[in-house]
């Protein structure tokens, strides 16, 4: 049995990658029950083997992954379940939110975003430059601000020249959605600044106010921040960035009704959904779980399910407002 890391092969990689997957398209059709899980055993002695040889070695994608920060994605095996990992946003949905953010922000406020960004934001055309000239040294990486991963580049071309290697073309191709990311760092740090500014400025109003004891006190329940709203993590559903911004933008506007936000309250449904209630009255009910999305609402008595993502339930949100008032 091996132990370690298994030997490269590129032709071996390029033949399963075309007449394998071929061979297993042609029998998942010929063959019942071909690929599912757990049909290996079928063939016990090939499947144990499999299964210890999966456990005790590893492979250059492997490396790859764990210096690029990125994770293995294996299949669970055994029989109990496993918490699920939280969900990762893509580029395009970091890129939603922030703009979601922006729009918030007064025009000086979205001019210091543009004043902060600007200067630190990372060209492309440079990166690509130093990514061929200094890759290897892990040059691009420090362009990027990714100090640590620079250094083990540097390090490994010492003991791996030919994982280096690897490790370098596997950033020249993503080196485009590097820099769009470091971008999105950027713009998140500046915003999130902003916003932690208005939080402290709301606390040195509330410092400054000397009003009878009730008002005092319904004001503090009032820069209750959301995460007080949000409901435990479960097995199956953790919270996410979607949510965290609809709450957001649900508190902002609970506030500008000149309603109390600490009477807000959020349950979590055994599906997932946001489930939000006003004293005793429920606003209404959003799913920003997994892929399917939906907003509940009332008008007029009658009781709307929409369908979209979180631009298309934002508008929505005065309705709720209104349907409590």
């Amino acid at each position: 049995m091996k132990f370690g890391m298994r030997k490269p092969s590129l032709k071996k990689s390029i033949s399963a990658r075309t007449k394998g997957r071929m061979t297993r398209q042609i029998k998942r059709a010929l063959i019942p029950g071909y690929g599912k899980r757990g049909m290996g055993w079928l063939h016990p002695k090939r499947a144990m083997y499999n299964r210890v040889y999966r456990r005790t070695t590893f492979g250059v994608g492997d490396v790859a992954r764990v210096l690029s920060g990125t994770k293995t994605g294996k299949r669970r095996t055994g029989s109990s379940p496993a918490a699920p990992a939280a969900h990762r946003p893509t580029r395009a949905e970091r890129s939603q939110q922030l703009k979601l953010r922006l729009s918030v922000l007064s025009e000086t406020e979205q001019q210091e975003v543009d004043d902060y960004v600007l200067p630190r934001m990372p060209k492309k055309r440079t990166a690509y430059i130093l990514c061929i000239l200094t890759g290897l040294l892990g040059g691009h990486r420090y362009y990027l601000k990714s100090y640590i991963s620079g250094v083990l580049m540097a390090i490994l071309l010492l003991v791996s020249p030919v994982l280096t290697l690897i490790w370098w073309l596997i950033d020249l191709i993503r080196l485009s959605g590097m820099v769009d990311d470091r971008v999105l760092d950027l713009t998140d740090e500046i915003i999130t600044t902003i916003e932690k500014r208005h939080l402290e400025a709301a606390g040195m109003g509330l410092s400054d106010t000397s009003s009878t004891v009730s008002e005092s006190s319904s004001t503090v329940a009032a820069e209750i921040p959301v995460e007080a709203w949000y409901p435990a993590d479960t097995e199956k559903f953790q919270r996410n960035e979607v949510e965290t911004e609809f709450l957001r933008q649900l508190y902002r506007q609970v506030k500008e009704a000149g309603l109390s936000p600490s009477l807000v309250e959020v349950q979590r449904l055994s599906d997932g959904t946001l489930k939000c209630t006003y004293g005793e009255e429920e606003m209404g009910r959003v799913r920003l779980q997994k892929r399917k999305h939906t907003l509940t609402y009332w008008q007029d008595g009658t009781e709307t399910v929409l369908e979209g993502e979180l631009p298309d339930f934002l508008p929505h949100l005065a309705t709720w407002i209104e349907h409590i008032n």
